[in-house]
């Protein structure tokens, strides 16, 4: 298998004189797609009359629904073998497929600093190119997937981590000191000053 990763682009070529059926328009083939939340995917011809059909597929994008470590294949079935003997009665069918592995990667996690002054945002930085399934746009990973530890208390972020850019893998997310005080303690904290001690505490 091959393998690729999301936001790559595959040039997707077959070559079959037969399916030029119209010798004065580009002709379009259909593929079989396993493995993918879709199930075929259509060629173009390069040009009139050439036999050659191409389809450009981002993955994320054309090819979507395929976990990391997981694999899809694209197949094609010539119903006209060239292999067949010339004494057949008909045609031979032969198949063929690639198929493509879908990388997995390690994720990880780190605060834009080391350390804070008692009123400072934290941004929670994750780098997961996992998290990175449609190139074209950014996208999230859901808050109830980050834990914030206070303590011995774990601390959901306010919102979900949103990637830097399209087709990064990095996702940012903020946290302030007061909200981790209200989720830790449950009440609202009447100054910065409280809850920054609050957490200096705890961390202790």
């Amino acid at each position: 298998a091959t393998t690729v990763k999301y936001g790559d682009v595959i040039e997707v070529k077959l070559y079959d004189p037969e399916r030029n059926l119209n010798t004065t328009a580009k002709d379009k083939v259909t593929v079989s797609v396993s493995g993918a939340t879709e199930t075929s995917l259509t060629l173009t011809e390069t040009d009139v009359n050439t036999g050659i059909f191409v389809a450009d597929i981002i993955i994320g994008v054309n090819i979507t629904g395929v976990n990391p470590g997981a694999s899809f294949s694209i197949s094609y079935t010539d119903e006209r073998s060239p292999k067949t003997p010339g004494t057949a009665k008909e045609f031979l069918t032969e198949s063929y497929t690639l198929t493509y592995s879908v990388k997995s990667f390690v994720g990880s996690v780190k605060t834009d600093k080391t350390v804070y002054g008692p009123y400072e945002t934290v941004t929670i930085i994750i780098n997961d190119w996992d998290a990175n399934r449609d190139p074209t746009q950014k996208d999230t990973i859901s808050k109830d997937k980050i834990f914030i530890v206070v303590g011995s208390i774990q601390i959901q972020p306010p919102s979900d981590a949103v990637e830097t850019d399209v087709n990064t893998g990095v996702f940012e997310v903020e946290v302030t000191p007061d909200y981790l005080y209200t989720k830790a303690t449950g009440e609202t904290p009447s100054t910065l000053k409280e809850a920054a001690k609050y957490l200096l505490q705890a961390g202790n």
